[in-house]
């Protein structure tokens, strides 16, 4: 939507046929100066919240805001979708990166993510230009996609100066040849961006919908972010809380013990572990050091948020650890140790069937 209505008031700079993609009066705009001072409040925002890793960008264009995510913050992984197959196509040649992924977005109002994919979902200078439903439908699901604490940054032309004032205020940017499109580009939005911070249209959907809600003037009072945070539900956040009580303790017990038994002399241990006299003190080693990778994966993938995905996998490789114990035991007739493995079998199983 918003490239055919800056397409309309641009048209007049484009009218060589031959090089319409390249010359489209959007994409002049994007790689300007003043388009990225744009969208820098967002870019800032993300990147100073550590609990942001997967981020969504809707409406993404030519990859202006993912680009920018991922020079200022290489742990971010960053998708972008948008409905113009074009400006997918210009956005995959601009920029390549391991952790940024364009898809075209095939149903305006259904996004093709699972529930509670995205830390952060980003639309900018998008919602404005649409109508009632269509922004219903794709805020709604913009919060079916992020997690329980997650947002949705909104940013959009504030319209608050008036048009004349980028005649001005154009040479305040870092010389760009551009930037001639900044004067053009507020007399697009101007009058659109005023209606939205009228409408209050952001805040309305985020008392309909319960949502933590927060708004400033940025770009020089040229834009309007809007940031729309999803509350954690208390049942999610005790649930939270109780799982890294137990991984703590099953990180504890299994750190400890790999511990004890790789310091400590084997003849020592022997005594009250009857395994360790039937495995040479090479494998002794390896179990021990398994048991110490077990617990910090239970730990440091989750806390750091760097991999999650590790955590939930190094539970399921403790719980067949815990199995493979279980079948010694039973073998050698040590009853007593039984219930401690079946135990930690059962905590292990629980960490990765709600980690997962």
């Amino acid at each position: 939507m918003k490239y055919i209505y800056l397409s309309m008031v641009f048209a007049f700079l484009a009218p060589l046929k031959g090089i319409a993609q390249q010359l489209s009066p959007f994409l002049w705009a994007t790689k300007s100066t003043w388009y990225m001072e744009f969208l820098c409040p967002v870019v800032n925002a993300i990147s100073q919240k550590t609990s942001i890793v997967e981020v969504l960008d809707i409406g993404t264009g030519p990859g202006t805001l993912p680009q920018m995510l991922i020079e200022k913050n290489e742990r971010l992984k960053v998708t972008g979708i948008d409905i113009d197959s074009t400006m997918i196509a210009e956005a995959n040649k601009r920029f390549h990166h391991d952790r940024v992924v364009y898809n075209i977005q095939q149903n305006p109002t259904r996004l093709g993510f699972a529930d509670a994919q995205f830390d952060a979902v980003t639309i900018c200078s998008v919602l404005f230009f649409l109508n009632d439903t269509t922004r219903q439908n794709l805020l709604k699901e913009a919060l079916r996609v992020i997690k329980p604490g997650g947002s949705i940054y909104i940013l959009t032309p504030s319209g608050k100066k008036a048009v004349y004032s980028s005649l001005f205020e154009v040479w305040n940017f870092k010389p760009s040849f551009f930037n001639f499109t900044f004067p053009i580009w507020k007399i697009a939005t101007t009058q659109g961006g005023r209606a939205w911070e009228k409408e209050n249209w952001a805040k309305k959907f985020a008392c309909t919908n319960q949502l933590n809600y927060s708004a400033e003037l940025t770009f020089s009072n040229n834009a309007f972010l809007e940031i729309l945070t999803k509350k954690i539900n208390p049942k999610h956040l005790s649930m939270n809380t109780t799982l890294w009580i137990i991984q703590g303790f099953v990180a504890t017990a299994l750190a400890s013990s790999g511990t004890i038994i790789l310091l400590l002399p084997k003849e020592k241990t022997a005594e009250k572990l009857s395994w360790i006299k039937e495995y040479s003190n090479t494998s002794r080693m390896l179990i021990c050091l398994s048991k110490i990778l077990g617990a910090i994966g239970l730990i440091l993938p989750l806390y750091l948020n760097v991999l999650p995905i590790l955590t939930p996998i190094a539970a399921s490789c403790i719980a067949l650890f815990m199995i493979l114990a279980t079948q010694y035991h039973i073998r050698k007739k040590e009853f007593k140790d039984i219930p401690a493995t079946l135990i930690f079998l059962g905590l292990s199983v629980f960490i990765a069937i709600n980690r997962f």
